[in-house]
């Protein structure tokens, strides 16, 4: 199991990949694969505290 983050920018909902780059596609997201490294991303990263996110829980297989 593994996390994404999203975030919604003036109603789109994207997917982090990096610092600047937000996607579309859930499959192209950063993958966290621990739930503390996804919540002190959020907390780090000024477009988190800019737009809002949220974590989602991801399932492999």
């Amino acid at each position: 199991m593994y996390y994404i983050i999203r975030i919604s920018i003036h109603g789109e909902e994207r997917y982090i990949f990096n610092e600047k780059l937000f996607v579309s596609n859930q499959g192209f997201a950063r993958k966290f694969y621990s739930l503390a490294y996804a919540r002190r991303y959020i907390k780090t990263h000024p477009s988190c505290k800019e737009y809002g996110c949220e974590i989602i829980p991801a399932y492999t297989g």
